[in-house]
């Protein structure tokens, strides 16, 4: 009889244990997270580099802006600047005749405002869904001009004058307030209580990076803050703003050859991290396009290929200003160039609008690591 309970228990145990479905379900053992190496994912034949978007456009230094449902480009053409609300039937032509700057765009809930310089000055318009164009806003004798949205307050950023101040205004306001007194860009992002600057200025054999805070209506808060300084010349900077963080990035010679280079930082322009360098092949009259995506950024540039054609190149940084992964070219299907990236997250991945070769744009969406799931 004992013999039968042990045998009774052993059956039991053996029905409930581990070897059981009920227990492996009730106990799933530990399974190894997934690595993906993200730096040459995008290179598997598998992959794609992006689904195009169905509409082919002519020009050239194609922007976007906006998201999902409501987003718009805006492009150089022959003769003045258009733009394009996904789904419109056709393009609008905003400005007619010679451009010298931009086009810039940015999206407030139903309204784009297209930006431009011309030899007049800086420019803006509004286009709306329906087509229809607001009457062009000037900026007489401004040059490089940038726009930032914070809720109901828009800031313009652009430089002024004989000597090349860099001031702000809003679009209604006739004075404007001059933050720094001069150098290259600027890039102007918005934050909680306002809006952030970046330019970059000579001083001495070296150039300095710097930003600073700006009140809603412009006005300056505190002093400037030194983000980087390094030995020779700086190309305009670029910045976005990602959550709690800053990325600014910029073009300079401390590795001899120039390189484009990225740092990030709280919102008041502290805790500057180690600079990260994504390229050494960029030119001082390049501006990266910058992104805040999910988890970090993404920086969007174009640059020559071993004397070749050049490409545009797409890379992952997180918060702390550290690469993910390697760059990685966003168009290698053929052998036209890809000039002049325009870069916008949106919650599913990236979108991309690029300049080609032959005069038309490319309109991609990707994946959130730049490139698409595998074709099966």
């Amino acid at each position: 009889m004992a013999q039968l309970h042990r045998l009774i228990a052993l059956v039991a145990l053996t029905a409930v244990g581990p070897g059981c479905k009920w227990w492996r379900r009730r106990h799933p053992p530990p399974h190894r997270a997934a690595v993906r190496n993200v730096a040459t994912v995008c290179y598997d034949p598998r992959f794609v580099t992006g689904q195009r978007i169905e509409r082919r456009l002519t020009g050239d230094h194609p922007a976007v802006a906006g998201s999902v449902g409501a987003r718009v480009f805006a492009w150089r053409t022959a003769d003045g600047v258009a733009a394009w609300w996904e789904g419109m039937r056709a393009p609008v032509q905003v400005v007619e005749g010679a451009v010298t700057d931009g086009p810039t765009v940015t999206v407030q809930r139903s309204l784009a405002y297209v930006g431009w310089s011309d030899a007049r000055g800086a420019a803006l318009r509004t286009l709306a869904q329906d087509a229809s164009l607001g009457a062009p806003t000037r900026w007489e004798g401004a040059s490089h001009g940038a726009l930032a949205i914070a809720g109901d307050y828009a800031l313009w950023v652009a430089r002024v004058g004989p000597g090349g101040a860099l001031a702000a205004r809003g679009l209604t306001d006739a004075a404007p307030r001059v933050f720094a007194d001069g150098g290259a860009g600027p890039a102007v992002a918005a934050v909680p209580d306002g809006f952030m600057v970046a330019w970059t200025a000579r001083e001495g054999e070296a150039t300095v990076l710097r930003g600073r805070a700006l009140a809603l209506d412009g006005a300056p808060r505190g002093e400037a803050f030194e983000v980087q300084r390094a030995p020779g010349v700086m190309g305009a900077p670029s910045l976005a703003r990602g959550g709690d963080r800053l990325l600014f990035a910029w073009s300079d010679h401390r590795s001899g050859d120039a390189g484009l280079h990225v740092a990030t930082s709280d919102l008041r322009g502290r805790g500057v991290g180690p600079v990260q360098r994504l390229s050494i092949r960029y030119t001082d009259d390049s501006v990266a396009s910058v992104a805040a995506a999910s988890r970090g950024f993404g920086v969007a540039w174009s640059e020559a290929v071993s004397g070749g054609a050049p490409r545009s190149y797409l890379a992952r940084i997180d918060a702390r200003g550290r690469r993910i992964g390697s760059a990685m070219r966003v168009a290698v299907e053929d052998d036209s160039g890809m000039l002049h990236p325009s870069l916008r997250w949106e919650r599913a991945g990236y979108v991309l609008a690029m300049a080609r070769a032959d005069g038309t744009l490319e309109l991609r969406r990707t994946g959130p690591l730049g490139c698409d799931a595998p074709l099966e």
